[in-house]
């Protein structure tokens, strides 16, 4: 084993070199070019590695232990089973490399570059990521839990299983992304932008998406049982055989949505907007639509009984097999002529 303890490798240019079992603690590698290096069980113990070109290299079960990585060029690298859990990688670049079995967790990664990185089933609880970009990066199976993700972009990142239980996503850009079957259970996800994203199997249980963006996004058979989804746009969004059980969609603009055979039992729907909105075979069961908007929509099939329609237009809509029984109407309640026969018995 070569060993370059307290050398002096400034300005070196390794590239292409295979460095396996080499040791640099205590070494001065700044401005170093190890870009396209092959690095297997290397030591950098107490390494100046401040601006090293890394980009391109294969890093196997290198210690980084302790080491000041964020002025480093990681782009492209390759790294294997190593442990980055609690370094200062700060505004570092690892915009194209790939992670295979590796611990970030509790690491700094804010302002870091993960564009277009392979991080599947990499462990990144309670790392820092603010502001951090990772579009497009591939964080399937990943474990976020704890995770600062002030500011993160992850548009059209790959996330299908990503476990995001009780993060905070406030305002978050999440355009695009692919969120099918992950856990974002208790999750805050507050005026975060999720239009045109796959959630379709996810698990959103008590999730706050007030104000949330949800235009065109891929619910079906998504969990949103007592979500709050208070203002949200829900726009185009397919909903199919969803689960909002207990959530509260008051004031949301669910326009053109697709909520076929979906579970709304004990829903707050008050002053929902659900023109044009498909709920063919909805279950309503004692839900509050009080003021809500249904013009245009079509109910068929749909079980609304003990419901609350207070103030609800159901003008146009589609009432075709509709379970209506023991439903509240009062004298605010719109509806066009060939309705009215249909609730001559309770009103």
């Amino acid at each position: 084993m070569i060993n370059f303890s307290k050398a002096d490798l400034s300005d070196v240019n390794l590239c292409g070199a295979d460095l396996t079992d080499i040791n640099f603690p205590l070494a001065n590698l700044s401005n170093a070019d190890l870009s396209q290096t092959r690095l297997t069980q290397i030591n950098f113990f107490s390494s100046q590695l401040s601006n090293v070109d890394f980009s391109c290299a294969t890093l196997i079960n290198t210690s980084l232990i302790g080491l000041d990585l964020s002025t480093t060029n990681f782009g492209g690298a390759k790294f294997s089973e190593n442990n980055f859990s609690y370094l200062n990688l700060s505004g570092i670049n690892l915009s194209n490399s790939v992670m295979i079995a590796c611990d970030l967790s509790n690491a700094n990664l804010s302002n870091a570059n993960l564009s277009n990185a392979d991080l599947n089933s990499t462990n990144l609880r309670g790392c820092v990521l603010t502001d951090a970009n990772l579009s497009n990066t591939d964080l399937s199976n990943a474990d976020l839990v704890g995770a600062t993700l002030n500011g993160v972009n992850f548009e059209k990142a790959l996330m299908i299983r990503t476990n995001l239980k009780g993060t905070n996503l406030t305002k978050n850009n999440l355009n695009g992304s692919n969120l099918r079957e992950a856990n974002l259970e208790l999750a805050d996800l507050r005026k975060a932008d999720l239009s045109n994203t796959s959630l379709g199997r996810a698990n959103l249980k008590g999730a706050n998406l007030e104000q949330a963006n949800l235009t065109g996004t891929d619910l079906r058979n998504a969990d949103l049982s007592e979500s709050n989804l208070t203002g949200s746009n829900l726009s185009y969004a397919n909903l199919t055989n969803a689960t909002l059980r207990n959530c509260n969609l008051s004031r949301a603009y669910v326009f053109n949505a697709n909520l076929v055979n979906s579970n709304l039992t004990g829903a707050q729907l008050t002053t929902t907007n659900f023109h044009k909105a498909n709920l063919n075979g909805a279950i309503m069961v004692g839900a509050i639509l009080k003021y809500t908007n249904l013009m245009g929509s079509n109910l068929s099939m749909a079980n609304l009984w003990k419901a609350d329609l207070s103030g609800v237009n159901l003008v146009g809509t589609n009432l075709i097999g509709t379970n209506l029984r023991e439903v509240k109407i009062d004298r605010e309640t719109q509806m066009s002529n060939e309705h009215r026969d249909k609730f001559k018995t309770i009103m």
